[in-house]
């Protein structure tokens, strides 16, 4: 594997996103703000957005406004949006309208009570769960088996998680073909 050749920094942090070494020579990547990296596949038509958008209760709109910005970002037929999203439920439809659809994981990918950085935030912290790590995809895109990896990695003698949200995996079929779009 090797990181695509473009990253950003969030407001917490770096997205970087990490690629088979054959598709490198196949591919582009572009930072797009401070909540995006955008790698495209030219040979089989799919760009995918690894993204960090904005967070809180009150993001919606900001949040909306990113995914927009992707949307009109992209040059394949087919696009795939998958990151630390930091959607709320009610905010679903929000995305419908701009020609995204995408469900919800199998199970929550934040959980305050399980896997938050600090043993002393999981303790004093009300239980709290979200789909806040999600995918959104275009009509080109079909997403299954999705899994959501929500057990810690055991390194002796400790246990913890990669990230305060949970990981996600699954399979993306394309449907449109590899043609570029105008």
């Amino acid at each position: 594997h090797d990181l695509a050749p473009a990253n950003t920094i969030s407001h917490s942090g770096t997205i970087a996103t990490i690629v088979r070494k054959s598709l490198v020579k196949q591919m582009t990547a572009e930072a797009v703000g401070r909540f995006a990296v955008l790698t495209t596949f030219h040979d089989i038509g799919l760009t995918i957005a690894n993204v960090h958008w904005e967070s809180g209760r009150n993001g919606a709109d900001k949040r909306a406004s990113m995914a927009k910005v992707i949307v009109d970002r992209c040059k394949t037929n087919s696009l795939l949006i998958v990151g630390d999203t930091n959607t709320r439920l009610v905010e679903e439809d929000m995305y419908r309208s701009i020609g995204l659809v995408g469900q919800r994981p199998p199970k929550p990918t934040w959980d305050s009570r399980k896997n938050g950085f600090r043993k002393s935030q999981r303790k004093t912290q009300r239980s709290f769960t979200a789909y806040f790590t999600r995918y959104f995809h275009n009509s080109n895109c079909q997403v299954s088996e999705v899994r959501v990896f929500d057990t810690p990695i055991q390194v002796e003698p400790n246990r913890f998680f990669l990230s305060d949200h949970f990981a996600l995996s699954g399979v993306v079929e394309c449907s449109a073909p590899a043609v570029e779009c105008e």
